[in-house]
């Protein structure tokens, strides 16, 4: 059963997901639940990048922008569990998703194509 979720998400993700789009008006819900769901089939490969950075642990929660997502509860309760094993918040690592989502689609790893699917 999907759910609805608020998720901050800093400058840099944000720009991440909108690729080449500055729109404000881009909806960014779908993306971003695309980017956990990729994250999440990435645990096993130990990728570097994976696991949330330690240096990001100290930064202040909530500043960003307010992103809603409409997710299914199995992949945002598998976040919440790899959230919780890594010391994060889901949301906090909703957003590291985002980034790491970002970053395979910008190095080719991942077609951009899978964005407009």
């Amino acid at each position: 059963m999907p759910r609805t979720v608020n998720v901050i998400l800093g400058e840099i993700s944000l720009r991440a997901l909108r690729g080449e789009s500055n729109s404000e008006s881009t909806s960014l819900g779908r993306p971003l639940a695309l980017a956990i769901r990729y994250y999440l089939t990435e645990k096993d490969t130990y990728a570097p990048g994976w696991a949330y950075p330690r240096f990001r642990r100290e930064l202040i929660e909530g500043e960003g922008v307010q992103v809603q997502i409409t997710i299914d509860d199995a992949p945002w309760e598998a976040l919440e569990r790899e959230a919780d094993r890594q010391g994060v918040s889901a949301e906090r690592l909703a957003e590291h998703a985002a980034l790491y989502f970002a970053a395979h689609l910008e190095t080719g790893r991942i077609g951009r194509s899978v964005l407009d699917d």
